[in-house]
């Protein structure tokens, strides 16, 4: 007897939030922070897979990538808008459908099942997505899955959604009051189609404070020693 055809792998993109600027760090460019020679959103894009489309929210700013694929630029309305606000640009952007979508089968599709988001200046983060992914798989009643840490925040930055169901939250959201300056938390589902999914601390780390600058330098080393992504 033959064996079952499986399901194809669902097709995804990823929305990038980076025009947060740092003002505990002066009002630099954080996701362009220097890390090992390479800037901290250069580096969280290279840990992605060969192919897959980004929409990449912010200010205009150079590139240097080791691994090819489909970087899509906009803006957030108004600029400075919030990270609600840049989430809505970005997923109009990728469901636009100006390129295929991967898929996790390595095969390319038209259109989007899932809308992957992750921070600009988490340069690591990109390692929790097919945990995220396989999350939201296993739990066809839910339509997003959210990275918690240690000690069970969610980290509304790092998850993966269903694509029909965050653009209507975001349309609906932009109908009732706009998407200026609310928080990304927003946009996530309620808790019954929620999916929380424990991710390691390394995985997550951002940079807010000179402090969590040298930690990811630390952190980079390790992960260099170990041979562990893109250096």
């Amino acid at each position: 007897m033959s064996a079952p055809t499986r399901p194809p792998a669902p097709a995804w993109g990823v929305v990038v939030p980076a025009g947060g600027r740092g003002s505990r760090l002066g009002g630099v460019d954080k996701p362009a922070l220097d890390l090992g020679g390479r800037g901290l959103l250069e580096h969280l894009l290279d840990g992605l897979p060969a192919g897959v489309p980004v929409a990449l929210v912010g200010p205009p700013r150079p590139l240097a990538l080791e691994v090819d694929r489909p970087v899509l630029r906009c803006r957030e309305e108004p600029p400075g808008g919030g990270p609600a606000a840049a989430l809505a640009a970005g997923v109009a952007t990728l469901l636009a459908g100006a390129v295929p979508a991967a898929r996790g089968d390595g095969l390319a599709q038209d259109g989007l099942d899932v809308v992957v988001v992750l921070p600009g200046d988490a340069p690591h983060a990109a390692a929790a997505v097919p945990a995220l992914l396989s999350a939201l798989s296993r739990s066809p009643g839910a339509e997003a899955a959210v990275a918690v840490d240690a000690g069970g925040r969610r980290q509304v930055l790092v998850a993966a959604h269903r694509a029909g169901a965050l653009a209507g939250r975001v349309a609906e959201l932009g109908r009732e009051q706009g998407l200026a300056g609310l928080p990304a938390a927003r946009l996530l589902p309620p808790a019954d189609r929620l999916v929380e999914v424990a991710v390691d601390a390394d995985l997550l780390a951002d940079v807010d404070s000179p402090g969590d600058l040298e930690r990811l330098e630390h952190l980079h080393r390790l992960r260099r020693a170990r041979g562990a992504g893109p250096a």
